[in-house]
């Protein structure tokens, strides 16, 4: 059972992912999504980039309604949402999977010189583009960035999801995952 933190922050993730705010996440969603990833990190729909980041939102599309769309009409809703992470994290192989799984979807969306890190502005362009406003950002980044070098490795990534996803104290980092949180 999710403890009031997860149940906020995949409350607010899901909001952050229902980008037309119809009350259910859908393919107009993620094509939203890459809209507005491809004119931030300016990716032409020709280029390598934005094709790699169709396929990746793709692959996260499917395998979100594959998981998650109980009633199969092709939409996630919030109560199919919650379920579904609530589910995912309850178990250890569960949950390390779907940290890894998210780490590498955060770093395959925001880490635009493919360095395997997070600058400042890469995660601030990836927070723009799920609607996430700039100061908000920028606070989230300094939390995240816990050795202070001024990029998010994958490693305190790994760690802020991991808080994000289980954690029930309200100071860890982890919580400032997607800007203040909600």
């Amino acid at each position: 059972m999710a403890n009031a933190l997860q149940t906020r922050n995949f409350g607010a993730l899901f909001k952050m992912m229902d980008a037309n705010r119809d009350g259910v996440i859908d393919w107009n969603d993620y094509e939203l999504m890459l809209d507005r990833f491809s004119t931030l990190f300016s990716l032409p729909p020709s280029s390598e980039g934005y094709l790699a980041l169709k396929q990746l939102m793709e692959s996260d599309f499917q395998a979100l309604l594959t998981n998650a769309d109980k009633n199969l009409d092709g939409t996630v809703d919030p109560k199919e949402f919650l379920d579904y992470h609530d589910k995912m994290v309850a178990t250890e192989e569960g949950y390390r999977i779907a940290v890894q799984s998210f780490a590498d979807l955060i770093i395959g969306f925001g880490d635009a010189d493919q360095d395997g890190f997070l600058s400042k502005d890469d995660y601030a362009i990836m927070l723009r583009a799920l609607n996430v406003d700039n100061a908000s950002a920028g606070q989230a980044f300094a939390k995240l960035d816990a050795n202070g070098d001024g990029k998010i490795s994958a490693q305190e990534l790994t760690t802020a999801i991991g808080q994000y996803m289980r954690s029930s104290n309200v100071d860890d980092p982890g919580h400032w995952l997607f800007g203040a949180p909600a």
